[in-house]
């Protein structure tokens, strides 16, 4: 009834479609209960709104769950395309953290814009004369493509011209390596590398990367600790590099395939 109203009265609508990908598989390998997950995220793309539409709370979203299904439906009344916009991406923001905070790392937040077929718009158009503008968030799980092998490997990254900074690696595959830091990298950024394996005189591997994820880690007491656990994946790593990781793991984990 109130979506109705709103659009007999022409008021612009926002609609934010939050999809979970995979649901059943996703509430198998998280450990948070559907019911607390689902509450979680009306919380945050509520805060979320209220960040963004302070001066004005009139017209707060309408939340729909389906818990069932990993689904759910949020509509902003009386928000422009701009501020929705504005929403979507801190929600998204708000997301990842939350996952991170949960320690989820492999979760992934992507958005999309519903393009609504003609046809199925006509009606809608010819009965109202509000603006509906169609969002939709999906979450999920990232899909490992190789196997990640705790491995302690010296390795050097070089954020920007002026920085560098050397490590060991935590953990290797042929598509990224996970270490530790006391820099905290951001997202998506990219860096160079410079990986060395312990007793090999294959020449050293050079590859470009990006900053997939990081984690601040904390002590076990609480108290500060200024160190990160970052994951890089390869960006177009040659092929006689991933050659080299691919039997360097395979040797250590005594895979003869």
């Amino acid at each position: 009834d109130k979506i109705d109203s709103f659009l007999n009265k022409g008021m612009a609508l926002q609609f934010i479609n939050l999809i979970i990908v995979n649901y059943k598989r996703f509430r198998e390998r998280i450990k948070i209960d559907p019911e607390e997950l689902f509450e979680d995220l009306k919380l945050i793309m509520d805060t979320a709104f209220k960040g963004i539409h302070k001066d004005n709370l009139k017209g707060l979203p309408l939340i729909f769950t389906d818990i069932k299904n990993g689904k759910c439906s949020i509509i902003f009344p009386r928000l422009t395309e701009r501020e929705n916009t504005g929403v979507i991406h801190l929600f998204k923001d708000r997301i990842k953290n939350y996952f991170m905070g949960q320690k989820v790392e492999s979760a992934f937040v992507n958005i999309g814009v519903l393009s609504c077929p003609d046809k199925a718009c006509l009606p809608v158009i010819r009965r109202f004369s509000a603006k509906i503008s169609v969002k939709e968030v999906y979450i999920g799980l990232k899909m490992r493509r190789f196997e990640r092998v705790l491995y302690k490997a010296k390795v050097k990254i070089f954020p920007s011209k002026n920085e560098t900074e050397t490590m060991q690696t935590v953990d290797i595959s042929e598509g990224g390596i996970c270490f530790i830091t006391r820099k905290p990298l951001k997202t998506d950024s990219r860096i160079n590398i410079r990986l060395e394996f312990d007793k090999t005189k294959e020449p050293v591997i050079h590859a470009r990367a990006r900053v997939a994820w990081i984690k601040k880690i904390e002590l076990l007491s609480g108290g500060p600790f200024n160190k990160y656990k970052v994951g890089v994946e390869f960006i177009d790593l040659e092929s006689k590099y991933r050659k080299v990781i691919s039997r360097e793991l395979r040797a250590y984990t005594g895979d003869k395939t």
